[in-house]
């Protein structure tokens, strides 16, 4: 099983966690993708009417969630060809590897375009989930991130995803902040030195829940 087959394989399965029998829903991930793509362009400085800039960080974890909602849309239309997929999408980040090169303006424009495209792929019908995953990463290779660290900072989102769902994070029960920064921000820092594999997610959960206890007790 290669890196992208687990990707989506762990989609689905989170897909189940938030939503039972997700797939007879009829649910919007077109809509979504679009929203995050959105918020991807509101971390550029493309506003004439007020003073902006870059946000390289977050667009790279809006890149992410993007990505949440193309998996979906594979695993919804029961997607197989995973390896042609994964070697498409290795290929492309490395083509625009370099793109952060380019003069700041230059950028701007490139990454503000291609935002545009991946929005007008999920507008096409009849809609293809692979041409809109590969755009994604088309824009994930012009932030500067290899294939490898973009499928850990999936997989290990999809693990906060539901470690925070299980722990009443739309309960509102659930503690954000640990030890001054979010836990998104520890999450990136655990799988700094770790390899993607079959349970990946289950070493981050594992992790994230260690270090969640220790959060509860110094809350009290």
């Amino acid at each position: 099983m290669n890196a992208l087959e687990i990707a989506t394989r762990n989609q689905d399965e989170l897909n189940e966690i938030i939503t039972k029998n997700w797939k007879t829903k009829g649910l919007r991930f077109d809509r979504a993708l679009r929203q995050e793509a959105a918020e991807a362009m509101d971390s550029l400085p493309w506003k004439w009417w007020k003073k902006g800039d870059y946000d390289i960080e977050n667009l790279r974890v809006e890149g992410i969630d993007m990505l949440h909602f193309s998996f979906s849309m594979l695993v919804e239309m029961q997607y197989r060809q995973y390896s042609y997929l994964e070697n498409r999408a290795v290929e492309v980040i490395e083509e625009f590897s370099n793109s952060s090169t380019l003069p700041k303006d230059a950028y701007a424009n490139l990454l503000e375009s291609q935002i545009d495209k991946i929005v007008k792929s999920t507008f096409v019908e009849p809609r293809d989930p692979v041409e809109v995953t590969i755009e994604i990463f088309k824009f994930i290779g012009m932030l500067g991130m290899s294939y490898e660290d973009s499928i850990k900072l999936f997989l290990s989102k999809r693990a906060l995803n539901e470690f925070r769902t299980l722990n009443k994070y739309k309960e509102g029960g659930y503690i954000k902040v640990w030890d001054g920064k979010e836990d998104n921000v520890y999450m990136q820092d655990i799988i700094k030195t770790m390899k993607v594999s079959d349970n990946f997610v289950d070493q981050v959960f594992d992790k994230l829940s260690s270090k969640y206890e220790e959060v509860k007790k110094n809350a009290k």
